[in-house]
Order: C-alpha cells, then sequence, then structure tokens
C-alpha cells in the first residue's frame, strides 16, 4: 500500500486558504458593502456617501476616489483622492480604528443653505456619537462661502487625531485656513483639542493666530442655546502695517499683550479687555459690539482706560468696506503706543473719521474731523486743533479752514499738501502769531516777536515760493529792536 504525504496537501491547502483570504481582503471586493455599512450609519444625520472607486487592501492601504457626500438640506462635500489605513486589532476589540487617514482635494462649500440648517438645529439637543477612532488624519483642499452678491474661497489644511464614542473629540496638530487671492492668513492654529458634550462644542488649548492676532485660550459654543463665550489670552500683536499701507507718513506701533473675555449670541458681542506694553501702556476696559444685518457691524462702544488716560471708540462697519468712527480722547499720550521717543503727548478732544478699507485691510479715502487740544507736544503752550482734512490719491488737503491755536497764537489752514509729487499749496492767515511760526518759511532767524498777516505757500517743500503780507510787533533779530515793521514781499527757495 502506498502511503501518501499529507505534507503537500496540507501545505496547497493552506496556500488556497491564504489566497482566498488575500483575495478576500482586497478592497473592491467589500465596495458595495463598505457604501451601505457606510451610508447605514451616516443615515441618522441626513447624508449619504456615494464612492467612484475603490482600490488597495485591507491588510496595507486602501484608496478611494471621486467621493461624494450629499446632504438634502446642504451643499455637498467631494473629495478626489482618500487614503486609509485600518487598525485590524483595535477595530477587532473596540471601536472601528483606522491609523491613517489621509484627503486631498476636498471641495465643499457654505451658501445661505446653511444658515437655514442652523435656525433649524439650534434648539434641537443633539446628541453626537462618532463610531469611529482615528489615530492620525490630513486633509486639505478649498472651502467656499456664497452669497447672493460674491463668492468667497479659503484654502484649508487640517491634521490631528479624532476620539471617537458619545463624546467624541478631536485633537488639532494644525488648523490652516488661507482666504485666496489675498495676504491675509485668516486662521493658522497649530495645535487645540475640540470636544462635544451636552450640546456644547469646546475648543481649549487654543494656540496659534486668527487675523493675525498671536492667540492663546478657550472658546466655548452652546449649540442648543446659540450662545458662544471665550477667555482668549493675545501676545505680542501690533496694529497691522497693512492698515496704513496707502499713507507715505509711515508709524511704526509698539506691540501688546492683552487679555479679551466675551460672551455672545452671535448678534451682540459683549465683554471685558486689558491692554499693555513695554512703553508703560496699562489700561482696562470694555466693548459692545452688534451685528446689524449681513452687511455691518455697529461697535457701541469700546472703552479703554488707565491711570490717567480714557479713550471710548464707536463706529460702523459695512461689507463694502465703508468705516465711520467716533473717538473721545482723554489726556491720551501717544508715547505709550508709538515706539517712539519724541513724540510724548496729552490729547484730550473728540475726532470723527469716515473711510473705507480695501479688500487687502488698507485704510483709504478719509476723511477726519478733529477738535482736539494738546498740552505736551509743543513747548510754547497749549494747542487746539479745529477743522476737516481729506486724504485721497496721496494728498492731504482741509475740507474746510482749519485753526489751530498754539498758546496764543491763531493760525488758520487751508490747502492741500502732494506726498507724491512733494508739491503743497498752502494759504495761512496769522493772528499774533508767534514770529518762529514764520521762521519755517523765511530766509532769516528772528529771536522774538508776534506777527499777524497772510502767508501763502507753494511749490515744491524743499524749494517753495511765499507771497508774504505780515505787519510784526516788538521783533528781535540778533542785536536790533523793531517795534513794528510791515512785510510785503514775495520770496523763492532754491538749493
Amino acid at each position: 500500500m502506498v502511503k501518501i504525504s499529507k505534507k503537500p496537501i496540507l501545505g496547497i491547502v493552506t496556500l488556497l486558504i491564504a489566497t482566498g483570504v488575500i483575495f478576500l481582503l482586497k478592497s473592491n471586493v467589500w465596495e458595495k458593502f463598505i457604501v451601505n455599512k457606510v451610508n447605514e450609519t451616516l443615515s441618522s444625520s441626513g447624508w449619504t456617501l456615494d464612492i467612484g472607486n475603490i482600490s488597495g487592501h485591507f491588510l496595507g492601504k486602501t484608496q478611494f476616489s471621486n467621493i461624494t457626500l450629499t446632504h438634502s438640506e446642504l451643499d455637498a462635500i467631494h473629495i478626489q483622492n482618500l487614503e486609509m489605513n485600518i487598525g485590524i486589532l483595535e477595530s477587532l476589540f473596540g471601536l472601528p480604528t483606522l491609523d491613517l487617514l489621509f484627503a486631498e482635494s476636498v471641495k465643499f462649500d457654505f451658501s445661505k443653505e446653511i444658515l437655514k440648517f442652523k435656525s433649524n438645529s439650534a434648539n434641537k439637543n443633539v446628541d453626537v456619537y462618532i463610531p469611529l477612532n482615528i489615530k492620525s488624519f490630513y486633509c486639505s483642499g478649498t472651502m467656499g462661502i456664497i452669497s447672493d452678491k460674491k463668492e468667497i474661497k479659503f484654502k484649508t489644511n487640517i491634521a490631528g487625531e479624532m476620539i471617537g464614542g458619545t463624546s467624541p473629540k478631536i485633537l488639532f496638530d494644525l488648523l490652516n485656513i488661507d482666504l485666496l487671492h489675498t495676504s491675509l492668513q485668516e486662521m493658522n492654529f497649530k495645535g487645540f483639542e475640540l470636544s462635544y458634550s451636552n450640546s456644547k462644542f469646546q475648543f481649549q488649548n487654543l494656540n496659534g493666530t486668527f487675523l493675525g492676532l498671536p492667540l492663546l485660550g478657550s472658546v466655548s459654543i452652546d449649540n442648543r442655546n446659540f450662545l458662544i463665550e471665550g477667555k482668549i489670552q493675545v501676545n505680542d500683536f501690533t496694529i497691522p502695517d497693512e492698515l496704513f499701507s496707502k499713507f507715505p507718513l509711515k508709524t511704526k506701533f509698539s506691540k501688546f499683550s492683552g487679555n479679551f473675555d466675551f460672551h455672545s449670541d452671535f448678534q451682540t458681542y459683549s465683554g471685558e479687555l486689558s491692554v499693555s506694553n513695554n512703553l508703560g501702556l496699562d489700561m482696562i476696559g470694555g466693548f459692545n459690539l452688534d451685528k446689524l444685518n449681513n452687511n455691518s457691524w455697529a461697535l457701541r462702544k469700546l472703552l479703554l482706560q488707565g491711570e490717567n488716560s480714557k479713550l471710548i471708540i464707536s463706529g460702523l462697519l459695512n461689507q463694502d468696506g465703508r468705516l465711520n468712527s467716533y473717538l473721545n480722547l482723554e489726556n491720551l499720550d501717544l508715547s505709550s503706543w508709538i515706539d517712539n521717543d519724541d513724540i510724548s503727548t496729552n490729547l484730550t478732544g473728540l475726532a470723527i473719521m469716515d473711510g473705507s478699507l480695501t479688500p487687502d485691510g488698507s485704510l483709504e479715502q478719509i476723511d477726519l474731523t478733529l477738535e482736539v487740544m494738546e498740552t505736551e507736544y509743543f513747548e510754547i503752550g497749549e494747542t487746539s486743533f479745529h477743522g476737516q482734512v481729506s486724504y485721497r490719491d496721496s494728498i492731504i488737503a482741509t475740507t474746510s479752514p482749519v485753526i489751530l491755536l498754539i498758546g496764543n497764537s491763531q493760525l488758520t489752514l487751508d490747502g492741500s499738501f502732494d506726498f507724491g509729487t512733494k508739491n503743497l499749496d498752502i494759504v495761512t492767515d496769522l493772528e499774533n502769531a508767534d514770529i518762529q511760526l514764520v521762521n519755517q518759511f523765511w530766509l532769516g532767524n528772528f529771536d522774538s516777536g508776534k506777527a499777524t498777516g497772510r502767508m501763502q505757500i507753494s511749490g515744491p517743500y524743499t524749494t517753495p515760493s511765499a507771497n508774504v503780507e505780515l505787519l510784526c510787533n516788538n521783533i528781535v533779530y540778533g542785536s536790533f529792536f523793531l517795534e513794528s515793521i510791515e512785510f510785503n514781499s514775495k520770496m523763492d527757495v532754491s538749493n
């Protein structure tokens, strides 16, 4: 009797079983099952999944292409490519787990329909259950906000870890949102924790920048009552250079630090804040901001006050960039705000500004009304400024004659200065003016005296021409003293 060895047969059977297992674990074999299973899970939330193609292997990497997520009330989400590695052991003994999820060319839009969806679900106590853990994920793509007037596109990148269950949590390593076609970077966080429990979204351990501001802190959003509140710390921020990029006179603001506590129902925003810097600024206060409609905001009040000074700001800003603001000043020292040793001031009064903001965040087309008194900057005494000026296309001009009172001197100014061509055209009426003011445009150096009359100055800033009609009293010029002298002359300055 011939004995047949069992080893070859066992090897063949093992090979066949292994081949069958490997074949059965090919991703495309389970395509229909995967789609149906995912849609069963998503159906309670109103979403439906459609996959164009699946390839790869469950023991390694699985690739998906041309994925579409649709919702009955929201815009669709499109994903061109998605890759994932399944954590086999974790999935067998707990929640389904992905070791890695990588998605690129994700595209989705927010239209006005999402506002209807949010209002319908705002008062619902929604329980969130995510039946999935993801050890590491990365997604990139574009997001659009569509309104009746225009479409705004953002580039987005996110990365981190997701812990599923009845109280899900996402640990972000990266969240970057860039507004396309501008130099602004709206959001760039390198770490924070997002969790959901009892109808509240919690953003903890925020660390990053928002609209250029470096932020630390936490934010809570109550989905049931539609409320938001937060505690934010801002370190070493400065007023953006872009804001004054259209202006020829560049001002270097100092770096500030502060704390910002706020609460809101998404229509009215209010809270407390504090601001300090290394120049001695230390002010506290509060604010109240209202969203009037989808096109405009109203700053009802922003109050900052220190030991001796106070600043109150209110104003309006609409979607088209038009800006209107009111500033009440009380003993304001600009040396605490601007990094300049020679600009110590004591300003008290009112400033009204109308202007516009360009899409890149620059301030332009300014109309400014000032009723301000200053007691520190000029050595000759108290100074007050009354009048209106405008700035357009590199030209600063008086809207109506401006009155400048310096000590007992009064000057009435009317005219313009072109920062582009460096040309000026100014008419100055003087009354009991200190002769030092005349020295600015006169070939000489009077030591003391008073002047009344008119000066008309025009031409290049460095070599102007001046027509002068002056009556001067008690003039001291070197060793000469004149009780009274009358000038009627024209001067041209060169070199």
